[in-house]
């Protein structure tokens, strides 16, 4: 390295660099080396001029060749005593240099160490800055899968780096308008109890929660509460068929009229692209209106026995109204049937939590882990 050069290295090389001018030793190569790991991040922000007596040829050849690790050896400091009768100067100089030494070992070690623990992993690139939250290449790892293609690793990358950016931003700019009278923390407290709690209620519904709703206990419900099961719109039973155009038509016509209801459900099987075949399932009327040309079906015109066959573009179509109920009526108990097992279950797990709460109550009571001061 010629006088007045710059080299890029990260402190603990510069360090090592006055050192190992201070003692003035041969630069020799046949001795065991000290291994100083260069890190990007680093020597950008490291542009050190020095000026030295004489080259370092193992340091600026590493430099030269952009090498992630400079190796010198420990003979650069470990050279020659000064000789007797060295001045005073000589002497100072010699010593100060080994506790360089030394404070630069200690500096490695601690570097090393910081970056262990995930500060700033060795080799990692910066992606991304806003204020003072920075992204790492090794924090979306995750992001891109193994067998992406690279050119849509870096649009995903680029497309993840982007919201990061976006989400930080917002972040900055919310924390920087918290009102002064919101508790922040306090709502973090709140929310994170709310959590424990609320996992800690399903763990006893799962342990001691009845889930079986027998068809008693579901009948009675539903004749209590009638006036909670009002129908928003109409709801029908219905047959529908939709076949494509080249399905065989006097056999479907053969069996949509007549009562053989085993070989029509074979043969929309084989042929039907959507088949309703259920009588006794309640749909509502928009359910079955979508499946139609449009306007075959709506709530106005909607009739028990209303029946057609359709053509429409490629498809065929075959559809009997076999029962309804208007809107606003109370709807059947085979409509509601899931609504209302729900109703059931939801409430018989409130009284479950209920009744657990109070007997924990009293339990710590008669131990007198509670004491209530009013």
């Amino acid at each position: 390295v010629n006088v007045g050069s710059y080299i890029h290295v990260n402190v603990v090389g510069a360090t090592l660099v006055v050192a190992r001018m201070l003692l003035w030793s041969p630069a020799r190569c046949d001795y065991p080396h000290v291994v100083i790991t260069r890190r990007p991040h680093v020597d950008a922000l490291w542009s050190l001029p020095y000026v030295t007596p004489q080259p370092i040829p193992h340091i600026s050849h590493a430099i030269s060749n952009n090498s992630r690790q400079i190796n010198i050896p420990l003979r650069c400091f470990s050279g020659n005593l000064p000789p007797a009768g060295s001045s005073m100067f000589e002497m100072k100089g010699y010593f100060f240099g080994l506790i360089c030494v030394g404070f630069s070992m200690l500096f490695w070690i601690f570097s090393q160490g910081c970056n262990q623990n995930g500060n700033i992993p060795a080799g990692d690139r910066e992606l991304a800055r806003v204020y003072n939250k920075t992204l790492y290449l090794s924090a979306i790892g995750h992001v891109v899968p193994d067998d992406t293609p690279p050119d849509d690793s870096i649009l995903i990358t680029r497309a993840f780096v982007q919201r990061w950016v976006y989400d930080q931003l917002l972040m900055y700019e919310a924390e920087r308008n918290i009102p002064k009278d919101l508790n922040i923390d306090q709502l973090v407290r709140d929310y994170r109890a709310s959590l424990v709690r609320f996992n800690f209620e399903q763990q006893i519904i799962a342990e001691k929660l009845d889930s079986t709703v027998s068809e008693t206990e579901l009948l009675s419900f539903y004749e209590t509460n009638k006036d909670q099961f009002q129908l928003e719109s109409t709801i029908l039973k219905s047959l529908v068929i939709k076949v494509p155009k080249d399905a065989p038509a006097a056999e479907l016509n053969k069996l949509w009229y007549g009562k053989e209801d085993a070989k029509l459900k074979a043969f929309c099987e084989k042929w039907a692209v959507l088949a309703l075949l259920d009588p006794e399932k309640w749909y509502k009327i928009e359910e079955v209106a979508a499946i139609l040309p449009q306007g075959t079906l709506n709530a106005q015109n909607v009739a028990p026995n209303r029946e057609g066959i359709l053509t429409d573009g490629d498809f065929r179509y075959y559809y009997r109204v076999l029962e309804t109920i208007k809107g606003k009526e109370t709807a059947p108990l085979e409509f509601v049937r899931e609504q209302a097992s729900k109703v059931i279950l939801h409430r018989r797990k409130q009284q479950l939590l209920e009744q657990w709460k109070e007997q924990l109550y009293q339990k710590e009571l008669r131990r007198e882990n509670i004491k209530i001061v009013m």
